[in-house]
Order: structure tokens, then C-alpha cells, then sequence
């Protein structure tokens, strides 16, 4: 997206630390060339949507803890949705993906920091209002 805009201002980007050497957190490189930017990532694991209870959405570096903490306790019934860009909730709602788990299935929004910081001031509503059954 930065490279086709008519102007050209500097892209930054920002990591943790835990991150930089992290081997879950890495790209290959077709996936630079031929794919696109995913603005919600669905589960990338093989779970059987139909036994899903619950749904965490998440982005960042929380992403990576609680796929391990779910690899380290054998959860099979938890997917995790990956938030990258938290204005897609407002243009196109889930893309979908929320209609691929069963009905009544609980979503949670996850965060690090507590309710009043961290991006779910801005968020939260929003999630609501498109995922009315999730909660915080």
C-alpha cells in the first residue's frame, strides 16, 4: 500500500523486542511478492471449527503468548483472530470470518493493558457493534 500511494512519506514500524528474534513471527518471502496485506487474520491452525467455544481477538505481541500458552495446555476448542488494522472493523466487519465459527460461539477481546488503555478505548464499540456477542 505504501509503495503504490502517489506520495511517499516513511514508513515505520515498530516492534517489541520479543518479537525481533521470535521464529513465529517471520514472513516468507512469496508471501512479500505475491500475496497482500491481511487485515484480520483468521486461525491459522487446523481446528475443527465446529467444537470452537471461544474466539480471542487480539493483535501484537499478545498474539504469540496466547497461541503458546494454547500449544502448552493442548486447547483445542480456543481459536485466536488476529486484528492488524483496527479501522477494517469499521469498513468491511469481520470479512466473514465471525460467521465461520457456530452460532453463540463467546469472542473476548485481549489485551495487555488494563480496560481503559491500550487500543480497546477506541476499539471496544466498535467490536461491539459488529460483534455483538463480544466482550472485553
Amino acid at each position: 500500500r505504501q509503495m503504490r500511494r502517489n506520495f511517499r512519506k516513511p514508513l515505520i514500524i515498530m516492534a517489541p523486542k520479543s518479537l525481533l528474534r521470535n521464529k513465529m513471527a517471520v514472513s516468507r518471502l512469496e508471501e512479500f511478492s505475491g500475496g497482500q496485506f491481511e487485515e484480520i487474520i483468521d486461525e491459522t491452525s487446523k481446528l475443527d471449527r465446529s467444537r470452537v467455544r471461544r474466539v480471542l481477538i487480539c493483535s501484537g505481541k499478545v498474539y504469540y503468548e496466547l497461541l503458546a500458552e494454547r500449544e502448552k495446555n493442548r486447547i483445542t476448542d480456543i481459536a485466536i483472530l488476529r486484528l492488524e488494522q483496527y479501522l477494517s472493523v469499521l469498513r468491511r466487519p469481520a470479512h466473514g470470518i465471525a460467521r465461520t465459527y457456530p452460532r453463540g460461539v463467546e469472542m473476548v477481546w485481549v489485551q495487555e493493558e488494563p480496560r481503559n488503555n491500550g487500543v480497546y478505548p477506541f476499539i471496544g464499540a466498535k467490536l461491539h457493534y459488529h460483534w455483538p456477542e463480544c466482550r472485553n
